[in-house]
């Protein structure tokens, strides 16, 4: 009897495992992003679907960017992003 519940039970595993990866697939040929946001990017509800948008940590992307891109050292990005007193989460960059 164990062993036809526990039949039942991965079957019905199964079955919401199969769901959810077509729930995915659909949600990212919508063009959503069903991950974490990368920084830079949070999640806004549109028609109760989740979409990033650009957040308030958008400018730092973009110096980090352009500083990057222009042929900056990492290490010159942080000291230019410390000096202009750009904090990154609760904590400044050291």
């Amino acid at each position: 009897m164990q062993n036809i519940i526990a039949s039942f039970a991965q079957y019905d595993n199964d079955q919401k495992s199969q769901r959810t990866l077509i729930g995915m697939k659909q949600a990212v040929k919508e063009g959503r992003w069903i991950w974490l946001p990368p920084f830079g990017y949070k999640y806004e509800k549109i028609n109760n679907k989740s979409f990033l948008v650009f957040s308030k940590d958008k400018l730092i992307v973009e110096i980090i960017f352009n500083d990057f891109s222009n042929g900056k050292k990492q290490c010159e990005i942080v000291e230019d992003l410390k000096n202009i007193g750009i904090k990154i989460g609760s904590q400044p960059l050291k």
